[in-house]
């Protein structure tokens, strides 16, 4: 581990009962790693607790006032650069252990993220009795997966171990917790090698409570979803919806051709308005599709070339550091 440049991104919010312990565990499993705690904002002794356990010649506090753990995580990408991205939350659920392990798995495979899965067994139903929490999780994986064509297993886990080529291959437009959502989504459109090993997720300990409402976030993340997967995957989308306007214009149609047929003259007036209508908007809607998709597969194409680029020059990185050890 000490060949590798290891930076361990910690978004915290109102998180002072657990930040200290968090960095001290972490800080005892990843002696050689920089620790970034982002302060989202607190309204508590966060930052306070998590600069008194920090070591001051290697870690840092920093502050986002930017509301959101897409906004902090983003702040804490931005400013270190390492071959390697640890990201886990403040509430000491994810143990320096798994991290440890999931970290390993990447030197080993060299995948391009590795994410923590909680939902093996019904430990974290049992930790997160809220109603629909549980459930919802599921859900939400299995909805992303089937939109983004890859079959996950827990994609809001926050637990991720990533490497610098994966992680600056991201825009991170999400602004709050659609972040694991987006790396997913993201991992997808760029074919990235993704491991998720099963992890023991921890209870939240006493005085530590979730950021995180089922319902309002849980609204959040599907739409993001569902715009990512409408942006890489117009045809999917603007196909049917095509398919569907001309095949009620070939309804309409037939009906006012044939009445046309009988009587010779066009009597149903709103009818034919309708047919031709529906006709222009599939037409419309399967040339918007097509033309969409072939740009975005051109798109697609260049940065998973790009992606592959930055990942050789990422693999020499860790060889040649593994070599200087």
């Amino acid at each position: 581990m000490n060949s590798q440049d290891v930076v361990i991104i910690i978004p915290a919010y109102n998180e002072e009962a657990t930040i200290a312990e968090t960095v001290k565990e972490y800080v005892e499993v990843f002696p050689s790693a920089k620790i970034v705690v982002v302060d989202n904002n607190s309204k508590d002794a966060t930052s306070e607790r998590a600069r008194a356990a920090i070591r001051p010649d290697r870690d840092e506090v920093i502050f986002e006032g930017r509301q959101g753990k897409g906004n902090a995580v983003r702040a804490g990408f931005s400013r270190y650069s390492a071959d390697i991205y640890i990201m886990i939350d403040a509430d000491l659920t994810y143990r320096a252990e798994d991290s440890l392990a999931c970290f390993n798995d990447m030197l080993e495979t060299r995948a391009d993220m590795v994410v923590g899965n909680r939902l093996v067994g019904d430990a974290y139903e049992k930790q997160n009795e809220r109603f629909g929490h549980g459930i919802g999780n599921r859900l939400l994986t299995f909805f992303v997966s089937s939109i983004s064509g890859t079959k996950y297993k827990d994609v809001l886990s926050g637990l991720r171990v990533m490497s610098r080529a994966f992680v600056e291959s991201q825009d991170f437009r999400s602004n709050g917790f659609q972040l694991e959502t987006e790396l997913n989504v993201r991992a997808a459109y760029l074919r990235a090698h993704v491991i998720e090993r099963d992890i023991n997720y921890a209870s939240r300990p006493e005085g530590s409570e979730s950021k995180l409402d089922t319902v309002r976030d849980g609204i959040r993340i599907v739409y993001f979803a569902f715009t990512n997967w409408l942006g890489l995957y117009p045809l999917y989308f603007f196909g049917p919806l095509g398919l569907l306007a001309l095949l009620m214009s070939a309804i309409a149609g037939v009906a006012v051709v044939g009445n046309f047929l009988e009587t010779g003259e066009v009597q149903a007036i709103a009818t034919a308005v309708f047919a031709a209508a529906m006709g222009l908007v599939g037409v419309l809607s399967l040339f918007t599709g097509l033309t969409l998709q072939v740009l975005i597969r051109a798109m697609r194409s260049a940065d998973i070339a790009r992606f592959l680029g930055d990942k050789r020059r990422w693999n020499l990185n860790l060889e040649s550091r593994k070599r200087q050890a």
